[in-house]
């Protein structure tokens, strides 16, 4: 495991992602092809299933066959993997392969582009609704990490009173204004701890004796 600068870099990318990463934790290694093989040796055992795209990147298939997986292919469309053939498929897989925002070899963009629609409808549809906003907060570990994420969402919606500011969203404390000066509609990123409220809902409700939370 890398120690010190080695592992900085890496840990910043994928906590501007969404992901929560310290350098301790980050794994360099020589090449994608490597962290491939290393997943398919590491996660999975020989004669398990992988649901696979089709046309996938080659250098993945030849690390899973390697690793002794059965690849089951699953269609691609514009929008990502068909997971319709997958929920219908008899033999049921252990893992998925997909590339998850840019997909190799057609070019198709897939889930973040499906995801920060998704949510700019919902977001539309509540302003329209309730006649504006006065606050915008993303929270949970992608809302708060990613600036991405941020930045497609807010896209070109000056009109209703949203402006991001760029430094600010870029950077800061975890709890900040990411809006810019002028922004009718302020935007924040607050933190939260998903893991233990998911936690205190599970002791409750295993405290309770019920099947499931009301």
């Amino acid at each position: 495991m890398p120690r010190g600068s080695r592992g900085e870099p890496g840990a910043a990318g994928l906590s501007a992602a969404g992901a929560r990463a310290t350098a301790e934790r980050v794994l360099v290694l020589t090449s994608s092809q490597q962290a491939l093989s290393l997943c398919a040796q590491v996660l999975l055992d020989p004669g398990d299933r992988i649901v696979v795209e089709d046309p996938a990147y080659y250098g993945a298939r030849k690390a899973f066959d390697a690793a002794g997986l059965e690849c089951l292919p699953a269609r691609v469309d514009r929008q990502g993997l068909l997971v319709e053939r997958i929920a219908a498929e008899p033999r049921k897989a252990r893992a998925v392969f997909l590339t998850p925002s840019h997909q190799f070899p057609t070019g198709a963009t897939l889930a973040l582009d499906v995801f920060i629609n998704s949510v700019r409808h919902y977001l539309g549809a509540y302003l329209v609704e309730l006649g504006g906003a006065d606050a915008i907060v993303f929270t949970g570990g992608i809302g708060e990490n990613s600036v991405r994420i941020r930045t497609g969402v807010c896209r070109d919606l000056d009109w209703f009173g949203i402006s991001l500011d760029p430094g600010l969203n870029v950077g800061g404390p975890a709890e900040r204004r990411v809006s810019a000066e002028g922004s009718r509609v302020q935007v924040w990123t607050v933190p939260t701890n998903e893991e233990l409220g998911v936690a205190r809902q599970s002791r409750d409700l295993l405290r309770s004796g019920k099947n499931s939370i009301d």
